[in-house]
């Protein structure tokens, strides 16, 4: 609880008032994972995996959601008063072959594709993972739009086992790119009908 989000289903803006009476969304809209609140103070660090980052976060490739607020964030180094949101990725798994596709469309002519495959390329020793994403996203609200294209795989590698301890190499990595415009949350505002009311006596 007590975290707020932005966005066109979010419930917080991330505006910024002006000196001409106009709310401006430029940083809410140019970066616009960062456009969240936590406990009414300011935007949460972005972690992946324990390491900051500014890559967006997206559910074809996380595995879990931390949210740490308050002292919790500070006192593991690297948070600051509004906390630490971290995204897990997802991991390779030993001795399991499963895959998913999932497709979604919507009523504006959005669509968006998703592959998440396991293989077990050698028992007990070597997991693959590999994620696809490609997304067309359109909104009633024109010109906004967001297109992006993902991919994302996990290599994980028992090198030595004991009976106390394992020697485990994992590798992950992401390549992708993202474009669009996102939607103004705020509409636009009419300043000049004040010039054309009648001057009160």
């Amino acid at each position: 609880g007590n975290v707020e989000v932005g966005g066109f289903q979010g419930n917080f803006t991330g505006a910024s008032e002006s000196t001409w009476s106009r709310f401006y969304q430029l940083d809410a809209r140019t970066n616009p994972q960062r456009n969240q609140r936590v406990r009414g103070l300011f935007a949460a660090d972005l972690t992946r995996n324990l390491y900051l980052t500014d890559i967006p976060f997206d559910s074809y490739n996380t595995g879990r959601v931390t949210v740490s607020r308050g002292p919790n964030s500070l006192l593991f180094g690297i948070g600051s008063p509004g906390g630490v949101i971290d995204n897990a990725s997802k991991q390779a798994i030993h001795n399991s072959d499963f895959g998913e596709l999932g497709i979604r469309l919507d009523n504006y002519g959005s669509w968006r594709a998703e592959l998440d495959y396991n293989k077990s390329l050698v028992e007990d020793r070597v997991a693959l993972r590999i994620s696809i994403l490609e997304e067309s996203q359109e909104y009633k609200q024109k010109p906004a739009f967001e297109d992006q294209t993902r991919f994302y795989a996990a290599l994980d590698i028992i090198l030595f086992e004991s009976d106390s301890a394992v020697t485990r190499l994992k590798i992950n990595g992401e390549d992708g790119k993202q474009n669009g415009s996102p939607v103004e949350v705020i509409p636009p505002t009419v300043s000049y009908h004040n010039w054309f009311e009648p001057i009160s006596p």
